[in-house]
């Protein structure tokens, strides 16, 4: 199963990895396999679904800790990881991972450098077995890119000195291991020499990003594997996705780690898309832009409650070509929910007014559709008092009989249509930084220009409170409900000591950056 990644300066990523095995692999702490932008990622620790949250187990907060903060007067609102995530390459498989010349054709590689300084043999090929060109063994083989699928972003990746190669997509990489090294180590400061062989900052990124291909985390929320939201994605009647892997993270949760971790000074990393493509990205920070305690009722509006019509008047009649066939005004009040549905046989045209009967030329609303299946709904506007239906008898059809369903004075639900057992409701804009990847030629320490590197998203929610102003879920709203992070996940520690089949260990990478640092 390959993995893979999105960057700045390629093209962009995803991740095959279904939510189900997401599940299991959180449970059971199984490694996941090797390679791509979210491989190597391990789960640590038991889930949690303590009975005083309402999280279900995939999305409680408490898998980060056990000493969270959960109520919401006493969170920052706002705050930055006192050790901020570096930015680097997630070293694309295309380009045969750490193999990749970047300092130019004449130079060493990070993993030639490696082997040299270190006294290892073929760290190269084995690079390149285990997480490059060679690993993509079931990949289609190739001698030119226009062999290879455009549509998903494949080149016809070569090693060096290879006149074949596999057809792999850009996007396929390490920001899995990018991601928790930003992390865990401070960024490089310094050259160092080692038996002769000078490692600028990019080889340590680089060492230091595929030192962690495998890493125990903690994690929470199912993995989304829908892979194109526009056509495969399903939704329900509130705008939600269906799916409960593409639903989550659930926003309660999100808030009070964002608070918790970022609010404290302490990162940690997202997916940032809730689909099937992965984009593993460190937090900076993030900033609350507004709080405003909503009723019931308008927290059902933001999530997408509609109003229901209320009850249901019936009509039916006959009109000739040209006819009108006009009804009774029904008396309305602004804001309320109105719906009108008309069936029949012929060809029949609906009209509606407010405060006047419609004419052909002055309407509310008028279909335009062929035969007698028309309907109109929607929201009484200010100000008006009195809803006015008319029907007329279209050329098409010598005679047409109607039957109209009209409907109207319903408004949205007073009781909160989702948490039961929530008491208190909290609206909330927030923005959250994250650091972007760089170009693989990129080389220097970039802790002075990482405001270069900070992107920001924009994030609307409904927190969830209980009776002591304590966060228990949460739901995202307008544009949040499909744009916001599939999984956030806590790096613990690199949970291999060596990596490339055993030919780079991580207690030497380790070392490098020590010295780097010092």
């Amino acid at each position: 199963m390959q993995l893979g990644t999105r960057r700045r300066w390629f093209l962009g990523g995803s991740l095959g990895l279904a939510a189900a095995v997401i599940a299991v692999l959180i449970t059971f702490g199984v490694p996941q396999a090797q390679g791509g932008c979210g491989g190597g990622i391990e789960p640590e620790g038991e889930l949690s679904n303590e009975d005083n949250e309402v999280w279900n187990a995939a999305n409680n907060p408490a898998i980060f800790s056990s000493a969270l903060e959960y109520n919401l007067d006493k969170l920052p609102a706002k705050g930055q990881a006192k050790q901020i995530p570096w930015t680097g390459s997630y070293w694309p498989t295309a380009y045969d991972n750490i193999n990749y010349r970047w300092d130019g054709s004449s130079s060493d590689s990070p993993a030639m450098k490696y082997q040299k300084a270190f006294g290892g043999t073929n760290v190269e090929d084995m690079v390149s077995k285990y997480h490059g060109i060679d690993s993509m063994t079931s990949s289609k083989t190739c001698t030119a890119t226009s062999q290879c699928s455009r549509s998903d972003g494949e080149i016809c990746a070569k090693r060096t000195g290879k006149t074949s190669g596999r057809c792999i997509p850009t996007w396929f990489g390490i920001c899995h291991g990018w991601t928790p090294a930003a992390i865990l180590f401070a960024e490089p400061k310094h050259p160092v020499v080692k038996n002769g062989v000078t490692f600028k900052i990019n080889d340590l990124k680089a060492l230091a990003s595929l030192a962690h291909d495998k890493t125990s985390t903690k994690f929470i929320s199912l993995r989304c594997d829908t892979t194109n939201r526009a056509n495969a994605m399903n939704f329900d009647k509130y705008g939600r996705p269906s799916d409960e892997a593409c639903r989550d993270t659930n926003a309660g949760s999100f808030h009070l780690l964002v608070a918790n971790f970022l609010g404290k000074g302490k990162a940690f990393a997202e997916d940032r898309t809730l689909d099937a493509e992965v984009w593993n990205q460190p937090l900076r920070g993030y900033r609350v832009l507004e709080k405003r305690e909503v009723s019931a009722q308008e927290a059902n509006k933001l999530i997408g409650v509609k109003a229901d019509p209320g009850p249901v008047t019936k009509k039916t009649g006959t009109v000739t070509a040209g006819q009108w066939g006009h009804q009774d005004p029904i008396a309305v009040a602004a804001g309320q929910a109105f719906k009108v549905a008309m069936t029949g046989n012929g060809d029949a045209d609906l009209y509606l007014q407010f405060d006047a009967q419609p004419t052909a030329t002055a309407y509310f609303c008028r279909p335009f559709k062929k035969g007698s299946s028309e309907s109109c709904s929607g929201v009484v506007p200010a100000g008006k008092t009195k809803l006015f239906v008319s029907v007329i008898g279209n050329a098409a059809a010598p005679t047409s009989t109607f039957t109209l369903q009209i409907s109207s004075g319903g408004q949205i639900s007073t009781t909160y249509q989702f948490n039961t057992s929530a008491t208190k409701f909290v609206y909330q804009k927030v923005d959250v930084d994250y650091i972007s990847e760089e170009s693989p030629q990129d080389d220097g320490y970039m802790t002075p220009h990482i405001d270069e590197y900070t992107q920001t998203d924009h994030y609307e929610y409904i927190l969830e409170l209980d009776g002591q102003g304590r966060v228990q879920g949460g739901e995202w709203v307008g544009q949040s409900k499909e744009v916001h992070p599939d999984f956030l996940w806590l790096p613990i520690k690199a949970s291999a000591p060596s990596v490339a089949g055993g030919t780079i260990k991580y207690a030497d990478v380790k070392a490098l950056m020590d010295a780097s640092i010092k």
